[in-house]
């Protein structure tokens, strides 16, 4: 926002309660509200580790036993071929939008795909775009920006479920569907 003041948002699932959390953290923010799935902060720079330090305090002190189902992606479909992958399915997709809470986009996981084409992009590689078959070989494009170590780490050949959300993209007047990488869970066959 400013010189040393640093701004951001927050959503959440279950029963983690983001104007509670922020509540708890009130000596450490500027300033900061919302309700309980979504809230906003403003914070200094130089109190970002200690706003971090409070909120998983206060996360940890509530002992939500439950909530760890919430930060992995569930499937919605589970795909081993990509046949049905395609714009008419992308249209399909997009005639349910708006998505938010009450109506999530849906999660694609990609079963036992193998990686055929790695690619780090962005000034310091930090953002990842694969090329992934499925058994029959036909392929798809991902991508994650801001990608964890670990994924940029992947190599071709490796096997992998890939969680994904469907994206479009439009380039020089062309569509395809691609997808947008939500989590990675390496098989336990690494080479086929």
């Amino acid at each position: 926002v400013g010189q040393g003041v640093l701004k951001g948002s927050g959503r959440s699932f279950g029963e983690f309660n983001l104007a509670e959390a922020l509540k708890a953290c009130k000596n450490v923010i500027i300033g900061g509200g919302g309700h309980a799935a979504a809230c906003g902060v403003k914070v200094e720079a130089q109190k970002l580790d200690d706003f971090r330090k409070k909120v998983n305090e206060y996360y940890a002190g509530l002992g939500l036993i439950e909530q760890e189902k919430y930060l992995e992606p569930q499937a919605d479909i589970k795909l081993e071929d990509f046949s049905e992958l395609n714009l008419a399915l992308m249209d399909e997709i997009k005639s349910l939008e708006p998505f938010g809470n009450g109506n999530l986009e849906p999660i694609f996981q990609l079963v036992d795909v193998k990686i055929v084409r790695v690619n780090k992009m962005g000034a310091e590689g930090q953002h990842l775009r694969l090329d992934v078959a499925d058994a029959s070989e036909k392929q798809i494009k991902l991508v994650a920006f801001n990608a964890p170590e670990e994924w940029l780490n992947l190599t071709v050949g490796a096997k992998a479920d890939i969680w994904i959300n469907l994206v479009e993209n439009e380039w020089q007047g062309n569509r395809s569907v691609e997808g947008r990488i939500l989590r990675i869970k390496k098989s336990s066959v690494e080479k086929m």
